[in-house]
């Protein structure tokens, strides 16, 4: 029981200002990452940096949907319910993960995660990618993507 009080306590700790902090020093890093990295200078801290922004990000969408709220109403009645809206719970959960091709190990363990859609980038349609608040692709799915992009045939003209 020690355990899940400490883990309680710990979702108690941050207020919606510190997640706004969480965000912000999750965007700090990412783009000082990508300064670095597009610079060709300092790669590995670079790389730590974008690393440590992007779990920035993670800690904070986790804090959103994680958090609950308690009101006492009088002695016997307590009321808990989640701290944000169940709205802003879904949208924090809402990514689709591309791959290059279909992994079927890839897919069968990214499936059990809640608001994860997992597909390769051939199945890709603009629905599924405009749908999504988060758009995750490996590099190789992103040069797979921008090459079936490339290669769609060109839309007929429309007679009058």
């Amino acid at each position: 029981m020690r355990g899940f009080e400490t883990y309680n306590h710990l979702l108690e700790l941050t207020g919606p200002a510190a997640i706004a902090q969480l965000f912000y020093a999750g965007m700090f890093l990412v783009v000082a990452a990508m300064v670095l990295l597009s610079l060709g200078r300092m790669r590995w801290l670079g790389r730590t940096l974008g690393i440590l922004g992007v779990l920035a990000f993670m800690l904070a969408l986790f804090l959103i949907h994680e958090q609950q709220a308690v009101e006492v109403k009088d002695d016997h009645v307590t009321v808990t319910h989640w701290r944000y809206s169940p709205a802003v719970r879904f949208q924090v959960r809402i990514a689709l993960l591309g791959l290059p091709a279909a992994d079927p190990v890839l897919y069968r363990s990214a499936r059990n995660i809640d608001g994860v859609q997992v597909a390769p980038v051939a199945e890709f349609n603009t629905y599924d990618v405009l749908k999504q608040r988060y758009l995750i692709l490996t590099r190789e799915a992103l040069a797979a993507l921008k090459e079936r992009v490339k290669t769609q045939p060109a839309r007929r003209a429309v007679e009058a």
